[in-house]
């Protein structure tokens, strides 16, 4: 087994302390995710949803202008890219203001079903007081 030097061991230690290939590719991932979302101007979550889709061939290079779309066809920039092949993602893809959900508020009864609730109560009423042989108010009035 070859020898090592101490700098070469000191140097295998710090990469341990990085964690594994594929946690280190994790990371790195997500680094350039946040640089491209952030640059483009679009939200990060959508934008890796997207970018999970693409063929291997297909990868987020820097540019001058900020971020790339690395092709078979060449490097575009990531909004043009964006533009042209996710055209139909655009609103859900361009970063803003996060709407507030939309509250749900009960409405009151409308008359209708005002009416269908006393109409209930009085049904209600009528029976009870025919079980116990009770007179009603409107009953004796009549």
């Amino acid at each position: 087994m070859p020898e090592i030097t101490q700098e070469e061991f000191d140097m295998l230690e710090a990469y341990k302390q990085l964690g594994s290939i594929d946690e280190l590719s994790s990371k790195q991932f997500d680094t350039v995710i946040t640089t491209a979302a952030e640059s483009s101007g679009f939200k990060k979550t959508v934008l890796e949803r997207l970018l999970k889709t693409l063929p291997s061939e297909y990868n987020l290079v820097s540019s001058e202008d900020g971020v790339a779309m690395s092709t078979p066809d060449g490097d575009i920039d990531l909004k043009e890219f964006a533009e042209k092949e996710w055209a139909e993602f655009m609103p859900s893809l361009k970063a803003g203001e996060e709407k507030a959900p939309i509250s749900h508020v009960r409405q009151s009864a409308t008359p209708r079903e005002t009416g269908k609730r006393e109409q209930s109560k009085k049904i209600t009423a009528a029976h009870i007081a025919n079980t116990y042989g009770w007179a009603l108010k409107s009953d004796s009035v009549n």
